[in-house]
């Protein structure tokens, strides 16, 4: 989808953010996925590539992850978007969403969830974003 203004009503992010989101979210990725199963498990063999994988690319997974996020859907109708089952969805999502966690915490583009994790950032003089206002 290169439509800028629907993929931004749909993902939360412009192109530019999601490009530069996306770097720190494969890093992530490439780091679980070397070390541990799709279900979370300690990977014994070597990680192969299927045809019949889910996901077309890490770009689709990281689209995935926030049009559920931005648009908190019922799991069926993500799970039907992107043409796989339920409990797949169910999987992806929980899977994904720590490692958006991760590469969003990596970019320092975390919102903070408290005081004094605000007032960190702004002892360390860094840009913030308050409900669109930016304060430096």
């Amino acid at each position: 989808m290169r439509n800028r203004v629907q993929f931004q009503s749909t993902t939360g992010f412009s192109l530019t953010c999601f490009d530069g989101l996306f770097p720190y979210f494969e890093v992530h990725w490439e780091k679980y996925i070397t070390l541990y199963t799709i279900a979370g498990k300690e990977r014994i063999r070597p990680r192969r590539i299927y045809k019949n994988k889910v996901f077309e690319d890490t770009q689709t997974m990281l689209v995935f992850i926030l049009y559920y996020l931005k648009n908190n859907c019922l799991q069926e109708s993500q799970a039907a978007m992107f043409g796989m089952n339920q409990p797949q969805a169910n999987l992806w999502i929980h899977l994904l969403k720590r490692i958006l966690e991760k590469a969003l915490q990596a970019s320092k583009s975390l919102p903070c969830r408290d005081f004094a994790s605000l007032q960190k950032f702004l002892e360390e003089g860094q840009d913030v974003f308050i409900d669109g206002i930016f304060i430096r």
